[in-house]
């Protein structure tokens, strides 16, 4: 009469706990993998809680079959399966995607600051009021810009700042100011932006949005992502225009 999965399982387990012993044959390397006892006493409440059906009769499995599932339990419990592995990453938890969308956002805010100066720094409060053309704009009335459109756009605008724009002024400021000066209300304006950004819930980033000359942006993630792409644009320009007024006449 065959055994039951579960009978078998527990009549080797309780010799071992009388012998002490580790069990040869059984491991997931071959017939010499010894198993110690934890992992067979693991295996052994597995093997009972599941017990093996002949998938002819319905009834209990013989000894050898049931053997053969112990031993593949007690591999799995040795080596880890996939389906385990499987099990662990799907109970990873996600992080929340308003908090990385922020974190983000910031970080490319404080990029374009360093970037603007790392290209300011060498220059002159001359050389960053100079225009190297007789169109376009100093590096200077780029500054005043970037700073307006932020404090206004996102400053007035969503952090309540009450800022007041003069937007004619930032290109045309007559008055060469000291460029510690621009640069720090410039950081001002970025550091602005930066913890506004990083107080924003996923509510908040959908919530509605609407400003003067800006109608394509109608939530506030949306004015977000384009100030941030308007500010590194002139960047861009900035960077051209320092090399453009450092040149050493031939």
């Amino acid at each position: 009469m065959a055994r039951s999965r579960g009978a078998h399982c527990g009549t080797h387990a309780n010799s071992d706990r009388r012998s002490g012993a580790t069990f040869a044959g059984w491991g997931p390397l071959g017939n010499d993998a010894p198993i110690t006892k934890a992992r067979w006493y693991h295996a052994a409440s597995r093997c009972i809680q599941r017990p093996a059906r002949s998938p002819k009769s319905g009834r209990a499995d013989d000894a050898a079959t049931s053997r053969a599932h112990v031993a593949s339990d007690v591999a799995c419990d040795a080596t880890g399966c996939r389906n385990c592995e499987r099990r662990q990453k799907d109970e990873t938890p996600v992080p929340d995607l308003s908090s990385l969308v922020a974190s983000s956002l910031a970080g490319y805010y404080e990029e374009v600051r360093g970037r603007a100066h790392q290209w300011v720094a060498p220059l002159s409060t001359e050389q960053l009021w100079r225009k190297p053309y007789p169109y376009g704009n100093s590096i200077g009335h780029l500054l005043l810009h970037i700073t307006g459109n932020l404090n206004y756009y996102i400053g007035t605008q969503i952090a309540g700042t009450g800022y007041v724009r003069d937007r004619d002024r930032e290109f045309n400021e007559a008055r060469k100011l000291p460029k510690e000066q621009v640069l720090a209300e410039f950081d001002r304006a970025i550091a602005m932006v930066a913890a506004t950004i990083r107080k924003q819930s996923a509510e908040d980033f959908a919530a509605p949005y609407s400003a003067a000359l800006e109608p394509e942006a109608h939530d506030r993630f949306t004015v977000f992502l384009r100030m941030a792409a308007h500010a590194y644009h002139h960047v861009g320009q900035m960077i051209y225009l320092s090399k453009e007024v450092t040149k050493t006449a031939p």
